[in-house]
């Protein structure tokens, strides 16, 4: 008579592990790929604000800054931050052209890099899409 096989033992079950979601604020560049166009035009957005606001406080040292070098530098960085905002805004007018605050903020920004041509584009065009947007009103009296 054969001897009787010994029970099969089995591995325990291991619980099903979900697929991990990528964290959207250590990876952007994924978010950015699911989202709409215009939800991409919101991020990019509030990058160039951040950017805008950076600007800003660079200018405010600047302007307090009593060193001549300490404040070339610091109108620079101002400049460069400016620089990146625009970037920022003119991508957010590409994938939402409807984004009057964008526009806006993008002709802002060219009138504090010097570029009133542009600055004066983006204005007009934050107007005729909301007419009554007073910031596009007020950077247009400073182009002038």
């Amino acid at each position: 008579m054969p001897a009787p096989e010994a029970p099969m033992q089995q591995e325990p079950m291991q619980p099903m592990q979900p697929n991990p979601q990528p964290n959207p604020l250590t990876q952007p560049m994924l978010q950015k790929q699911r989202l709409t166009p215009e939800q991409q035009a919101d991020v990019l957005y509030n990058e160039g604000i951040s950017y805008r606001d950076k600007a800003e406080k660079l200018e405010m040292e600047a302007a307090s800054e009593t060193d001549a070098k300490k404040k070339e530098k610091l109108e620079a960085k101002a400049r460069d931050k400016h620089l990146g905002s625009i970037k920022k805004f003119a991508e957010v007018t590409k994938k939402n052209p409807n984004h009057y605050l964008a526009w806006g903020h993008l002709g802002d920004a060219y009138r504090k890099t010097g570029d009133y041509a542009s600055s004066l584009d983006a204005c007009h065009k934050a107007l005729d899409i909301q007419p009554n947007y007073t910031p596009a009103m007020e950077y247009l009296v400073f182009c002038n």
